[in-house]
């Protein structure tokens, strides 16, 4: 369990392993640096494709039993999440998780995504605040996900639901499949 005290402290993009919660206390806020060099290019999916992109603020990937709580922020960099080529730095992405919580905190965007859930299993967001100017929460190509109480605020998608674009989603023949939304404020 990694644990944030109340205070500000900027980072550049962090990998969760296995078995990780990221804690956030009350007045903690984790910022995204403005340096390029803080978030690794890799490939990614953006619009339902497999591309060179920047590493998300906070990542995962192939790992099990991971979770964010709060009630703390986690605020996305403007300048490193502008679309640009690569694609920017979204907030939070994990890709082909099992097990995901995030719960009780704030997501603050930084002009892309949110938050951005690639083929995961077993997916819980849980009274999670997300601003900003883009999507929200954009679910692709999970399943067993249920999303409660969440207030999102955005001036793009809330929650989109994705499962690949065109013939390259046809070809994975990954589906977005069993999602629960409840309870959910959603403005833009």
């Amino acid at each position: 369990e990694v644990l944030v005290p109340a205070g500000k402290y900027l980072i550049g993009s962090v990998q969760m392993g296995s078995g990780t919660t990221l804690h956030l206390d009350k007045g903690a806020t984790l910022t995204g640096s403005g340096d390029a060099a803080d978030y690794p290019t890799m490939d990614i999916r953006w619009e339902g494709r497999w591309q060179p992109g920047r590493r998300a603020l906070i990542y995962a990937a192939n790992v099990d039993h991971i979770a964010i709580t709060g009630p703390g922020t986690i605020a996305g960099n403007p300048q490193m999440a502008a679309p640009q080529n690569p694609r920017g730095s979204v907030v939070l992405e994990p890709i082909a998780c099992n097990d995901v919580r995030w719960e009780d905190f704030t997501v603050t965007q930084g002009g892309n995504w949110a938050t951005h859930p690639t083929y995961c299993a077993d997916v819980v967001i849980k009274n999670v605040t997300i601003t900003g100017n883009r999507d929200g929460i954009d679910v692709d190509s999970c399943k067993n996900v249920t999303i409660d109480g969440c207030t999102i605020s955005t001036g793009g998608d809330s929650i989109s639901l994705k499962s690949g674009r065109g013939m390259d989603g046809a070809r994975i023949q990954r589906p977005t499949e069993h999602v629960t939304i409840t309870n959910c404020t959603l403005t833009d």
